[in-house]
């Protein structure tokens, strides 16, 4: 299972999104298409992709099995969400830590990573995941890079088999 990682440096949501697309198909050599729920599939393939973009980069992933992908700029995390989205056993790890903004980052790429290979999107209820107790879950850390901020990819798989990161340069 491997996922991509570029960085990107645009505000501009909708030039992120074309980025994405761009890339993906650079280096897939296929488009993407949504299904009627929003999900992106590659069409007559059995791969599963998962996509997703910030101002921080953009990421992808593309497996034999269901998948999931996010990444957020650490920065972005407001603690005040924490009891909107956290469980019990996650709101205990984030009073023991110091750094919450960084932890709480990390839950939330999971948790979004998690709906998007369940299926479920936003629509999934954040609280009710926790991150704690599912299997194959992992989160890599992008450190700050000039104007571009710190971030976290959270990814979910359905395989024990960890993620690589595969991204070729585009030079």
């Amino acid at each position: 299972m491997n996922y991509y990682f570029y960085k990107c440096n645009e505000t501009d949501i909708k030039k992120q999104r074309a980025l994405a697309r761009c890339l993906f198909k650079r280096i897939t050599g296929v488009d993407y298409i949504k299904d009627e729920r929003g999900k992106p599939f590659i069409p007559n393939s059995k791969l599963h992709m998962s996509i997703s973009h910030c101002r921080a980069g953009i990421a992808f992933i593309i497996s034999n099995e269901p998948v999931g992908i996010d990444i957020e700029e650490i920065s972005r995390m407001n603690i005040r969400i924490a009891r909107r989205i956290c469980t019990k056993s996650e709101l205990a790890l984030l009073e023991d830590t110091e750094d919450k903004q960084d932890l709480l980052c990390r839950f939330w790429v999971l948790k979004e990573a998690y709906s998007k290979l369940t299926g479920k999107g936003l629509a999934e209820v954040f609280r009710t995941i926790d991150t704690t107790k599912i299997k194959n879950l992992y989160t890599f850390k992008r450190e700050a890079d000039g104007s571009l901020p710190a971030a976290y990819i959270g990814i979910a798989a359905t395989s024990d088999s960890r993620p690589t990161d595969s991204s070729p340069s585009l030079l």
